[in-house]
């Protein structure tokens, strides 16, 4: 539970959160007596930026501090980079700067002229071969950069969540899309409140009308949600978002390239115990409908952690019933480099947990052997579970170090 002291009072983060506007009057003090909030993780006390977007306070890390905050329970601590598939563009594909925002350069162009057609993109490829750094980022890439500023792929003892505090984690990050700020390209849908129907419906209005011809111009823009599902239509496919009524319709082969790139995903999205995280690059036909050029999803437990698999889904599930911290390294768009399935942050030094799924086939058995003599080189803790055997007892134990 991260705690923050603020205008000359405690805090939880989750009350702030929560309730930002019956909070208002202290973010105001602190905010005119010492410019910034504090952070009750560790001592000395670390500072955190006061913000203030669409007339509602929140609270961000302060630049270059996000490694100093506890790992194992405060919200604020980022890993590095090097920790998941971030690490692998190119400089120019992902700039971070000093006030804790991000410039991302995407593949798809959100302006483009009327009369151009957009280029087909290639989907789970490397834009410049093997061996190279990616100089620009893909659909799935986004969606896990944009996850993981928000601390949505980490999770800590005494956490919960649901999709309106996925909603504020998204909404409270600082992105430019190709120089457009996601404030003003990027619609995260609402939990749906009847008492909110008029205010949810105008948000939603005020983004669409962004898109679409404007001049000589055409407008796209992003729609990140959870996904309801999708039906076959005589054109393609009509796809439906959880809280929301609006449809969206993609063509038939954009839909088949995603279940080949995605099958994992696609395979477990009956199963009850998930969540399927869905981003859209939408446009507006010249009939008003709201085409998809392109998508990625992602699949998550009930808590929105990202897994790549059933097996990661029941140890995710697993690891926060025994009350673990934890971090699910997340690939971006990254195809060759192998990580972890999950961190855990509780013990000294993390301890590595590995979700064995596919021990029949000679070539992951391979790769995990190459995996083990890395981690006995580096004296890395590991706990394995060959899912042909029951769970392994994920209880922290006398014999682990915890910070």
């Amino acid at each position: 539970m991260t705690n923050v002291y603020m205008g000359g009072r405690r805090f939880s983060l989750e009350d702030l959160q929560a309730e930002p506007a019956r909070h208002a009057h202290w973010f105001e003090r602190a905010r005119a007596e010492a410019g910034f909030a504090e952070c009750l993780c560790s001592t000395p006390r670390l500072r955190l930026q006061i913000r203030l977007r669409d007339g509602l306070f929140h609270l961000a890390g302060w630049p270059n501090e996000g490694e100093s905050h506890d790992q194992a329970s405060c919200f604020f601590h980022k890993q590095s980079p090097q920790s998941s598939g971030r690490g692998d563009y190119a400089s120019a594909a992902i700039i971070d700067r000093d006030d804790g925002s991000a410039d991302i350069k995407v593949e798809a162009p959100l302006k483009l002229r009327s009369a151009d057609r957009a280029p087909s993109l290639p989907r789970g490829t490397s834009e410049n071969g093997p061996g190279h750094r990616r100089r620009s980022v893909g659909m799935l890439g986004l969606l896990h950069e944009l996850w993981e500023a928000a601390s949505l792929n980490r999770w800590g003892r005494g956490w919960s969540r649901n999709w309106s505090r996925c909603r504020w984690g998204l909404l409270n990050i600082d992105r430019r899309i190709n120089g457009v700020s996601t404030r003003e390209c990027m619609y995260v849908v609402h939990a749906w409140e009847p008492a909110r129907k008029d205010q949810i419906e105008q948000e939603f209005s005020t983004f669409r009308a962004r898109l679409g011809p404007k001049g000589e111009f055409r407008h796209r823009g992003y729609v990140l949600g959870e996904l309801k599902g999708y039906q076959a239509t005589e054109y393609g496919y009509r796809i439906e978002l959880r809280h929301q009524r609006t449809s969206y319709f993609a063509s038939k082969q954009l839909i088949e390239a995603l279940e080949t790139s995605a099958r994992a995903v696609v395979a477990a999205r009956d199963n009850p115990d998930t969540r399927t995280v869905v981003l859209m690059l939408v446009d507006v036909t010249a009939k008003g409908y709201l085409q998809v050029v392109d998508m990625a999803l992602m699949l998550t437990t009930k808590n929105y952690i990202p897994c790549e698999s059933s097996y990661e889904v029941q140890m995710a599930n697993a690891l926060t019933d025994a009350g673990r911290s934890f971090v699910k390294p997340l690939r971006y768009d990254t195809i060759e480099s192998t990580f972890p399935d999950f961190k855990l942050l509780d013990t000294v030094p993390q301890t590595v947990v590995e979700v064995l799924g596919m021990m029949n086939m000679p070539s992951y058995v391979r790769r995990k052997k190459e995996k083990d003599a890395i981690y006995r080189a580096n004296k890395v803790p590991v706990i394995a579970w060959d899912t042909r055997q029951p769970m392994p007892d994920l209880r922290v134990t006398s014999g682990v170090a915890k910070k």
